[in-house]
């Protein structure tokens, strides 16, 4: 018998802070200290330079203002903490439900002078991949000058999507999600946001991802690309939130993982 998902993702019980949960209710973003600290984030740092600089073909996508590289799930043993991360799973449960999976999983690098990008929304209601609980790790610090993501807050309990809305009439509402390198900031899909300009002079590098219900479409199926180097460190939890589908032999008779 398979454990059920919500068992596995709240085993340490609700490990998102109070005031967290209030303002990803209320505002549908807030910045969390992340997976990482010292020296281990140096490491994850360093992973992921390598990762993106080992990267090619049809992995990675040049556009005007990023690059962008995924499935990060593939790419190294550093960066599995983050997508299991009690608090974010947590966040995940309080946003999309019971039944969540990991969508997507990827590194993006905002280019140095990358204009405004438009006020968007992750997912539109009517999707299958709605509700989404959106995720970024900051490699880089996230500041106004470097284009920080800005966040309408309150916007995911609109009726209305951006495509629909007068945005400048919202711009003084607009409000940049700054941390430093190693925070991690979780987000509400539908809350109106996008990122500022980077105008730093340096580019500004992130690990983002997203969570959507299990039987929606993801934006990569993890599962199909898996190796067996990646299947085979997973414990219970990553098989779990990947939707793999051996979850249930990994896990000894009280929920623990076995080998």
């Amino acid at each position: 018998m398979n454990a059920e998902p919500s068992t596995l993702r709240t085993r340490a019980g609700s490990t998102l802070p109070a005031a967290a949960a209030v303002s990803l209710e209320q505002s549908g973003f807030v910045v969390l200290p992340g997976p990482f600290s010292g020296e281990r984030f140096d490491e994850v740092a360093d992973a992921y330079a390598a990762a993106v600089a080992s990267a090619a073909g049809t992995d990675v996508r040049m556009g005007t203002t990023s690059t962008r590289v995924q499935d990060f799930v593939n790419r190294g043993p550093a960066f599995d903490p983050l997508y299991v991360y009690p608090p974010l799973l947590d966040a995940a449960l309080r946003v999309v439900g019971r039944d969540f999976t990991l969508s997507s999983f990827g590194a993006r690098t905002l280019h140095a002078g990358a204009a405004v990008l438009d006020i968007h929304v992750d997912v539109e209601r009517d999707s299958s991949a709605w509700p989404l609980l959106g995720f970024i790790f900051m490699i880089d610090p996230f500041r106004p000058d470097n284009g920080a993501t800005r966040f309408l807050p309150g916007s995911h309990r609109w009726a209305a999507s951006p495509s629909q809305a007068r945005l400048q009439d919202h711009a003084a509402q607009l409000v940049s999600a700054c941390g430093p390198a190693g925070s991690l900031l979780v987000f509400n899909g539908s809350t109106w946001h996008g990122q500022g300009i980077n105008d730093s002079g340096e580019p500004r590098r992130s690990l983002q991802g997203a969570f959507i219900p299990r039987e929606g479409r993801g934006a990569i199926d993890c599962s199909q690309r898996m190796t067996p180097q990646t299947r085979e460190r997973l414990g219970a939890v990553a098989h779990d939130v990947l939707a793999l589908p051996d979850v249930s032999h990994r896990l000894s008779p009280d929920g623990a993982q076995s080998r």
